[in-house]
């Protein structure tokens, strides 16, 4: 596994040639600037799963200084303190 900055996170995320999944579904992302406030949001992500329930969360700054990576998937901690685990790959 390997771990990259929070910079590094938000110059992928906002990549427009990756497509980003939840669990097989698309994302809906929302991205903030860095403020370097650990209390901050940096990112809200949506998705609906296959039986059309929808999904939504935020990412803070302060848990997520560095993110895990491994094999396209990115592991991020959410405002619940739960890790989500958002898949990418070119279009």
């Amino acid at each position: 596994m390997k771990t990259i900055a929070l910079s590094e996170l938000l110059s992928l995320l906002s990549d427009p040639s990756f497509v980003f999944t939840i669990g097989g579904n698309k994302t809906f992302l929302s991205l903030s600037p860095l403020s370097y406030r650990d209390e901050e949001k940096f990112a809200y992500i949506a998705w609906t799963d296959i039986k059309g329930r929808a999904y939504a969360t935020n990412f803070l700054e302060g848990v997520n200084r560095q993110i895990k990576t491994e094999n396209n998937s990115i592991h991020l901690i959410d405002e619940n303190n739960e890790i989500v685990v958002i898949e990418y790959k070119k279009k």
